[in-house]
């Protein structure tokens, strides 16, 4: 039936010519894509649906003739949106598509959070495909594919091989290479970098780099886009508006936003202001303190002498198991309540650097809910031939991979878990991916979308037969990369180690209010300021690629 409407609804358009036709689709657009509503999902992204139903309403317009853009002006409506930065890059890239002999075809947009890189791809994408063309969406990890229609992952998209050894990096720079080689083959042109197609690339370099194991700095940097050959046929556009502080309400919350946008960009870029040791000096609003006890008072000669500890000293000072509960009760409260909405858990979550206490601070907050407990054990065994009696099915439970499930995962109704693999990016179903347990069954777990590498450690690959999930009431600052939350705590047991983590923590919100975070009581200084290591590669911030070749 939605399929008949939108055909009527073309006829309507090429032959009636309604006077606002924006408005008859505003009116009739849950009607038209109600097929496509109900194959992605009633808790879909609206774009999504959207996009959907509008090529499909193109593609029966097409046949007469005409485009969707003529008549509705979706693409014009957007473009005027866009500020003259991002308008001016709009147009550069346009006129790379429709005029093939335009020289500039490879356009990299850097900035930093906020300063509209996504919305600038999408209004690249929408033009170009109301318009009939071909776009397609590539992207380095799963859940960033989901941001854009029709996503891929890099690997995918271009078959990168996933078999890492040790002449190989697997980084930005080898999928850069990769592309580049499939698009010349693509077009039969080996004159021009990717076969002469135009291309846009973008990113925040304050963000996680490439993530190689056991990486020196040095090895970091050459793993990176900018030290691809490819890296000096770009050319480099700068984002520096941030359109958040722009579309603010009302003045307060612009110069809210402004304030907090130069706070990050102070952390991304290793502006921010540092101790003695060169740890930077975390703002004191944001850290989490312990409940101070009422002050202890000894008499002396009628004549009363309060000994009160200042708060700034007894930071986090009690036994390690205690530290994250403070973080538990400002991020997740109330997280016990029964028919708490899905949107709560979607807003929140715990950062730490390290998979330890990510699962350990999991373990805390699933403690919390009510309701039963249910234990799934993985099967456990080793991957091609080997002698299995050298390793006890015990020792193989004990192992903890990144990307891979626990031997024993617990869950309650109402656990926040992390798909940990690719099923369905169409449907959003990818790694990084939150979900809600909403049933629990003995060979099956019940979710709704809240919106593993050879190891050289050991002598042998494991599989482990275990569902694909992990709890995700705390996720890694890596895996937290590309989510979008409202509440977050930072737990801090271990300093960061890699360029960008912090500033990936930190930028998951839009204000300093609802950030938390928890570090261990040594880090307060003498003069009662409280650090932590931070970690800034300059040369990975660097514009020329020269410093990554050396």
């Amino acid at each position: 039936m939605p399929y008949q409407l939108r055909q009527l609804f073309g006829t309507i358009l090429v032959y009636s010519l309604p006077g606002i036709p924006l408005g008859l689709w505003e009116h009739f657009k849950s009607d038209l894509s109600e097929d496509f509503l109900r194959e992605l999902g009633m808790d879909a992204d609206v774009r999504k649906v959207g996009f959907k139903t509008m090529k499909s309403l193109n593609n029966i317009l097409r046949v007469n003739g005409k485009t969707l853009e003529s008549y509705v002006g979706a693409t014009a409506a957007m473009v005027i949106r866009l500020n003259p930065n991002l308008q001016d890059n709009f147009d550069h890239v346009i006129s790379a598509v429709e005029s093939p002999e335009v020289g500039q075809k490879l356009f990299f947009d850097d900035g930093p959070g906020g300063t509209g890189k996504l919305v600038l791809l999408v209004q690249l994408l929408a033009k170009v495909r109301l318009e009939g063309g071909v776009a397609i969406v590539v992207a380095s990890s799963g859940i960033a594919t989901t941001l854009l229609t029709g996503g891929r992952t890099a690997h995918s998209m271009f078959r990168i091989p996933l078999q890492p050894n040790e002449h190989s990096t697997c980084g930005a720079n080898d999928a850069l290479v990769y592309g580049d080689r499939t698009f010349r083959d693509i077009m039969d042109n080996d004159r021009e970098p990717f076969g002469g197609k135009a291309i846009v690339f973008s990113r925040d370099y304050r963000q996680i780099p490439p993530v190689l194991k056991d990486a020196t700095r040095a090895e970091t940097l050459k793993a990176c886009f900018k030290a691809s050959p490819q890296w000096r046929h770009l050319k480099k556009v700068l984002l520096f508006e941030n359109i958040r502080v722009r579309t603010a309400p009302d003045p307060d919350d612009a110069a809210e936003l402004a304030e907090f946008s130069e706070f990050l960009l102070q952390f991304g870029e290793g502006r921010f202001p540092v101790n003695h040791e060169g740890d930077i000096c975390h703002p004191r609003d944001i850290c989490v303190f312990p409940e101070i006890p009422d002050p202890q008072v000894s008499g002396g000669d009628g004549a009363a002498q309060a000994e009160v500890e200042f708060p700034n000293f007894t930071l986090l000072q009690d036994n390690a198991g205690r530290r994250p509960t403070f973080l538990i009760d400002a991020v997740y409260p109330r997280v016990g309540d029964e028919n708490l909405p899905d949107q709560y858990l979607v807003d929140r979550a715990i950062m730490a650097p390290t998979n330890p206490c990510v699962m350990r601070i999991n373990e805390m907050v699933a403690e919390r809910l009510s309701g039963e407990t249910k234990e799934y054990l993985s099967n456990d065994s080793l991957e091609g031939p080997g002698d299995e009696s050298l390793f006890e099915p015990e020792f193989l439970n004990s192992l903890n991979f990144s990307g891979m499930p626990p031997h024993k995962l617990i869950l309650k109704v109402g656990t926040s878990v992390t798909m940990i693999r690719n099923l369905n990016s169409d449907n959003g179903l990818c790694n990084g991916t939150r979900l809600r347990v909403v049933a629990i069954r003995e060979k099956c777990i019940d979710a709704t979308t809240t919106r593993g590498d050879k190891d050289k450690e050991f002598p042998f690959t494991m599989r482990r037969k275990q569902f694909p999930v992990v709890p995700a009431f705390a996720m890694t600052i890596n895996k937290a990369q590309g989510q979008s939350i409202h509440h977050v705590g930072i737990y801090l047991e271990s300093p960061v180690f890699a360029h960008g983590q912090l500033y990936v923590a930190l930028f998951r919100v839009t204000s300093r209010k609802v950030i938390k975070i928890a570090i261990d009581p040594e880090t307060v200084d003498e003069d009662v300021s409280v650090h932590t290591k931070h970690i800034v590669y300059e040369k990975f911030l660097s514009d020329t690629a020269q410093y990554y070749c050396d």
